[in-house]
């Protein structure tokens, strides 16, 4: 008779999405016009977020922050953008996003067989308030920037939120994101 662990299966795969970045979400209270995440200019205190570059863990999910220094991009505003992977049996695309407004949307899955899979990506609104898909909070800050000034105690969200890979047998090699500028994506991690 085998023995199985479920924990000595499950083995995260950070994702670098770093050249993928396309928008500033992100200032520091000195220089509050840094960034845009949206039509508004808001953008996360980068002095309540982790370290720049770091390895960070939500829910005993790791993920790999962005920077936030001032000028540099740090977000991926899905614009279409098809993400090529270490090839793999995963369970779950876990990600470290924020909605301009609530957003869903299709993501393709690709295989290394050539099966393809559609799933949702379900993205609750930034601005502060529950999650609208049952995400659990992955990062709120206290306070939130707008160009000219500090929004005390308003707390907006980056959520903790998931994607089903659904093939057991089948080795995921991409992931193609949708059109929709309202899903910003700071972070990817793959879980098998």
């Amino acid at each position: 008779m085998s023995s199985y662990s479920v924990e000595s299966e499950k083995k995260a795969k950070i994702v670098d999405i770093s050249s993928f970045f396309n928008n500033d979400a992100i200032s520091y209270a000195n220089n509050l016009s840094d960034g845009r995440f949206n039509v508004w200019w808001n953008t996360f205190p980068a002095e309540e977020l982790p370290p720049s570059n770091t390895e960070i863990e939500i829910e005993g999910i790791p993920f790999l922050f962005p920077s936030k220094e001032d000028g540099e991009m740090n977000n991926m505003i899905v614009d279409g953008q098809i993400i090529e992977i270490e090839s793999a049996f995963y369970d779950w695309i876990y990600i470290l996003a924020a909605g301009e407004r609530r957003a869903e949307d299709t993501v393709y899955l690709y295989y290394e067989n050539g099966e393809i899979d559609q799933e949702w990506i379900r993205v609750s609104d930034f601005w502060p308030g529950d999650s609208f898909f049952g995400e659990p909070i992955g990062i709120r800050t206290k306070n939130m920037h707008y160009p000219h000034h500090i929004q005390k105690d308003h707390q907006p969200t980056i959520w903790l939120q998931r994607i089903p890979v659904p093939r057991m047998k089948s080795r995921l090699s991409k992931i193609s994101f949708p059109k929709n500028k309202a899903i910003h994506i700071f972070a990817i991690t793959l879980i098998k």
